[in-house]
């Protein structure tokens, strides 16, 4: 039975026992014990680990390479070697091959899995599409399950894939919902401080939830207007991982607004002391988090969802998840004139195709549409321009600069005409 303790310092450990009866605790990749926020947590972590220690002990030490290996044993061979680091990508295929994978093919011998068999579970079984049940979801579980049938044919266990040509259902584009500034303000009302700055920031920044709960104080440069994106809470797993999730870190340009935030989370905080949570490189912190509760807990991105939710019922706006925020900072750069590259280097994407994701369809977009396709062609007036009578000689005319178009100049050249006949 697994159970949770208080970890020296604040927080807590998860603790299991293992297939032989010693009494263990949850480490990360390097061997140190993890600290949890919650004693819920903990025990979750250490539940899943005296599982998982059962399960080896129960299967053979190695699985023998024949077509007749049944598939759950299978994955637990394979699932001893596939590494993901520091990420909820491993935790994330666990729930899914223990809730669909392991119920529906765990018992039956790679052998014996057939196209028909895997063709109706896609299409009339377990995953057919519903509610619930997303066509993305259904490439997401097929693709692990895939993954297992590809490994068995590399390693000659298998001769031919089963699921060769199993159709899966089409991934329809849909636009992701955003965070509008307009909804921002009316939650802003039914936020607390720390929230409410934690939305304004990530619409000023563009950063990703955990990139913001991770954010350390001495990656930002409120003099000069820059942050370095580095460390991401791992909300999982309960860990800092020195690194976003494309690997890469990169720079930040803040607005005043950003800045002024920043300044008002840190205000005279010692940063010395570090930011109190487990890094899973294992090096030691030199500062401090920007975005803490009012608590002095670690802001997680489902908490923050949480009051979201809650502010955007009480708001009476439509409701939107802490990754609404991204796609607003997106769309509010690229309706400025952000062209899509700078977009796609901010946001820390590869290609702009994941870019172009966050960019949502807006009135203003359209507004830039329609004037460039329009049958009448916007025009600038310009001061001494022909016809033009200054603003002294006509208090309603327009003023130097002003946007007219044809349409409206057309328009008076007709009822000029007409008062002159």
């Amino acid at each position: 039975m697994a159970w949770a303790d208080p970890y020296p310092g604040g927080g807590f450990r998860g603790g299991y026992r293992d297939s032989a009866g010693n009494k263990r605790y949850v480490k990360d990749l390097d061997g140190k014990t993890v600290r949890y926020d919650t004693k819920k947590k903990a025990k979750a972590a250490a539940n899943e680990k005296e599982v998982d220690a059962r399960r080896k002990a129960a299967a053979p030490s190695e699985v023998p390479m024949e077509a007749t290996t049944k598939w759950g044993a299978w994955w637990d061979h394979l699932a001893t070697k596939r590494t993901f680091d520091d990420t909820d990508t491993a935790s994330t295929e666990a729930n899914i091959v223990k809730k669909y994978l392991r119920p529906k093919w765990g018992d039956i011998a790679l052998r014996d899995i057939t196209y028909k068999a895997a063709k109706h579970w896609v299409q009339e079984g377990d995953l057919k599409v519903r509610p619930g049940m997303s066509p993305g979801y259904v490439h997401r579980i097929f693709s692990i399950f895939n993954v297992t049938i590809k490994e068995a044919l590399d390693q000659e266990v298998l001769t031919a894939s089963p699921l060769a040509g199993v159709k899966l259902p089409k991934r329809h584009k849909k636009p992701k919902p955003y965070l509008s500034t307009k909804s921002n303000a009316a939650m802003s009302a039914h936020l607390r401080e720390d929230y409410r700055d934690a939305l304004a920031f990530g619409l000023e920044t563009g950063v990703r939830p955990g990139e913001l709960c991770g954010l350390h104080s001495d990656r930002i440069d409120l003099d000069r207007g820059w942050m370095l994106v580095a460390e991401t809470f791992v909300k999982r797993r309960g860990i800092i991982r020195p690194y976003p999730k494309d690997g890469d870190v990169r720079w930040v340009p803040l607005t005043d607004l950003a800045c002024e935030i920043a300044a008002r989370r840190l205000g005279a905080r010692d940063e010395s002391k570090g930011c109190g949570f487990v890094h899973s490189d294992g090096l030691p912190c030199s500062g401090v988090l920007t975005f803490m509760t009012v608590r002095g807990r670690i802001m997680h991105p489902d908490t923050m969802g949480y009051h979201m939710r809650n502010a955007a019922e009480d708001a009476k706006v439509p409701r939107r998840s802490p990754y609404s925020i991204r796609r607003g900072w997106a769309t509010r750069a690229a309706e400025g004139g952000l062209d899509a590259f700078q977009i796609a280097e901010i946001l820390g994407h590869a290609t702009l195709d994941q870019a172009q994701e966050y960019v949502q369809q807006t009135p203003a977009a359209r507004m830039k549409l329609v004037a460039a396709l329009s049958k009448y062609p916007q025009l600038t007036v310009i001061e001494g321009g022909l016809g033009q009578t200054s603003d002294t000689q006509a208090g309603s005319g327009a003023k130097s600069g002003a946007k007219v178009d044809s349409q409206t100049l057309a328009q008076d050249r007709g009822r000029v005409r007409r008062s002159a006949g």
